[in-house]
């Protein structure tokens, strides 16, 4: 569907900021970092970079990797075979 020229794309209040997408009676002129839809102050969720409304902050990390990139990992404390452990000997030879 068409938009008509000068028609709101989002609930608008008298003041003529758009209301938030989950509270529609809120005006806010603040919008998620992520999908830009407009939040209110209850809504906003603070990020790195502005804010994110709760469904991007649920759907995913926002570091645009994939969701197991941001799973712990281990790390094997391996030496290479020519490193010695350190012991006073060490020192001289």
């Amino acid at each position: 569907m068409d938009q008509v020229p000068g028609s709101p794309q989002e609930p608008q209040g008298a003041s003529g900021l758009p209301g938030c997408y989950r509270h529609p009676d809120r005006e806010t002129g603040i919008t998620c970092t992520r999908c830009e839809r407009p939040i209110c102050p209850e809504c906003m969720i603070s990020a790195s970079v502005g804010f994110q409304c709760p469904e991007c902050v649920r759907e995913g990390s926002g570091t645009g990797h994939a969701p197991a990139a941001n799973q712990p990992r281990t790390v094997a404390a391996a030496r290479s075979p020519r490193t010695r452990a350190w012991s006073p000997r060490s020192w001289w030879g």
